[in-house]
């Protein structure tokens, strides 16, 4: 179905939208082309690209273990508080080193 074109005002409602279902089970998606539309296939991340995300997701983590850090070295906060931010910013801290795993493979390629 890769390369099916759907002009306009030509199609029906359900025609698009069984369309519209096989693209999503095939990796695809149906681009407008102007005058029609025209199921094409996604392309795949690049490296670059899929690092990029990889990195925002770490600084989206950083971001929340300084809050975290800050909780924990705020003397008018509560000890639960305190452990609570502990708790979070290891599971951060391990979430982050996951994510650090996956750059360091896909640049290992």
């Amino acid at each position: 179905m890769i390369g099916k074109r759907l002009y306009k005002g030509k199609f029906t409602d359900s025609e698009y939208a069984s369309t519209a279902v096989w693209c999503n089970r095939h990796n695809a998606h149906i681009e407008d082309k102007g005058a029609y539309y025209e199921v094409v296939q996604n392309y795949e991340p690049t490296i670059d690209e899929q690092v990029i995300a990889l990195e925002d997701e770490i600084e989206k983590i950083n971001i929340s273990m300084l809050r975290d850090l800050l909780i924990v070295n705020d003397d008018e906060q509560t000890e639960e508080k305190k452990q609570e931010a502990k708790q979070y910013l290891a599971q951060k801290k391990t979430e982050k080193n996951k994510l650090i795993e996956e750059i360091n493979k896909l640049r290992e390629v």
